[in-house]
């Protein structure tokens, strides 16, 4: 099978390609959290699974060239798609990095990727969960909304799901330039995926910020202090799905 070199690493190869698993430890040597980047290679056309959670919903990425066409929701469940890299086309509308589309179980959706790099995706499939209506929404029209009691340096924008549910559900934030964090939890674990810029992440208990390349993928426990910031040359954008309802409280 051929193998292509991940569109990110073409373009900050040791800091996005890393191979190393990171998980910074706690004081009794559990982790609370922990992050691999996206692959360095990929088959094109192939996932490449990043997690799969007890109740069967999955997130991988996906290497497409230009020209490959791949269908979301093929294994008939609902799907959801964040572009990382390229330029993917579904109809009459393009999505570029930091878009993202949906669809619901049985509905399938053709992308093609247009970029002369080729296209990186990550993929993420509900098995349990509904999805009621497909989305396609480029970077630029997320409807972003300001996190309360974080003066504006903390955006949030809703994907799918409820957020006082306690079934799964997903949705971006977006955190200004310098952005220096503030310690926190939440109730429920979650996963990440850094879609843009110099994201941090890291327990109170780690020696300081580990820095998240971008398409870098973590996951971090519930009722865990952490923290995150974001480095001063751009905005930082994640996407997230959570395991319950979203709240956040003052780190203990």
């Amino acid at each position: 099978m051929p193998i292509q070199t991940n569109p990110l690493c073409r373009v900050s190869a040791i800091a996005v390609c890393s191979v190393l698993l990171i998980s910074p430890a706690l004081a009794d040597n559990q982790p609370s959290w922990g992050w691999h980047p996206a692959p360095a290679t990929l088959v094109p056309g192939e996932r490449t699974s990043a997690w799969t959670e007890e109740d069967g919903a999955s997130g991988s990425y996906l290497s497409l060239r230009t020209g490959d066409t791949h269908q979301l929701s093929q294994n008939g469940n609902a799907a959801k798609a964040v572009i990382l890299a390229g330029e993917i086309r579904t109809g009459d509308i393009s999505v570029g990095s930091g878009g993202y589309l949906q669809t619901p179980a049985g509905e399938e959706k053709s992308l093609n990727c247009m970029a002369s790099d080729g296209c990186l995706l990550f993929l993420e499939e509900e098995t349990r969960f509904g999805i009621d209506e497909a989305k396609v929404v480029p970077a630029d029209d997320i409807p972003w909304q300001d996190v309360p009691n974080t003066n504006g340096n903390v955006s949030l924008a809703w994907v799918w799901g409820e957020r006082e549910s306690e079934a799964p559900s997903s949705f971006f934030l977006k955190f200004k330039p310098g952005f220096p964090g503030f310690p926190h939890e939440h109730t429920h674990t979650y996963r990440g995926l850094v879609v843009k810029g110099d994201y941090r992440h890291w327990a109170l208990e780690d020696e300081g910020p580990t820095r998240l390349p971008v398409g870098a993928n973590l996951w971090q426990d519930g009722d865990a202090d952490h923290d995150d910031a974001c480095g001063a040359d751009g905005d930082c954008v994640a996407y997230f799905r959570i395991e319950g309802h979203f709240d956040i409280f003052p780190a203990d």
